[in-house]
């Protein structure tokens, strides 16, 4: 997460900047959900990594990397990326937001999204403390709740709200 959190600050991360802004995404909150950006780029992550003495097994297993027959690419491009946490606070995968022309509009390493929630590490206090939890679609609908207050709010990442979900939040 380092690497995408740098890249944001860096001159490229202009353009997740300025994403950010329209969509009202304060600073604060840049830095609180640990946002960053991946780099329209198909080997820096994956060299950078590589270099800390990262396996290109290890990197795969992580959905960061994309392995072919004689080449590896990085998974994210040119995306806004957000850590995603399990409920006790362990990184378990990324989400990234296109800011290109990408047909796939969200992409997220794998995990399992039928039993995880976002930002339920964060949001399980305020849960408990108001007896309610709102649930939304995506990493950006809550970050924007958060904003206002709302730090009860969850998302399912696009898929459907699961029993795993409701029971988890339970």
């Amino acid at each position: 997460k380092d690497f995408f959190i740098s890249e944001l600050h860096s001159p490229m991360g202009k353009k997740a900047r300025d994403y950010m802004a329209k969509r009202h995404i304060q600073e604060k909150s840049t830095a609180e959900f640990e946002m960053g950006y991946a780099p329209n780029s198909s080997k820096k992550l994956s060299q950078h990594l590589l270099q800390q003495g990262y396996s290109p097994q290890e990197l795969e297993d992580c959905s960061l990397i994309t392995r072919y027959t004689h080449h590896i690419r990085d998974f994210f491009q040119e995306r806004l990326v957000v850590p995603i946490y399990d409920k006790e606070g362990l990184l378990i995968a990324f989400g990234g937001r296109d800011l290109g022309t990408s047909p796939q509009k969200y992409k997220n390493s794998r995990y399992d999204k039928g039993s995880s929630l976002f930002s339920l590490n964060r949001a399980k206090e305020s849960i408990r403390k108001n007896n309610r939890a709102l649930v939304v679609e995506g990493y950006l609908d809550v970050i924007q709740l958060w904003q206002h207050g709302f730090k009860e709010t969850v998302a399912c990442q696009g898929t459907a709200l699961t029993k795993e979900h409701i029971q988890t939040l339970s």
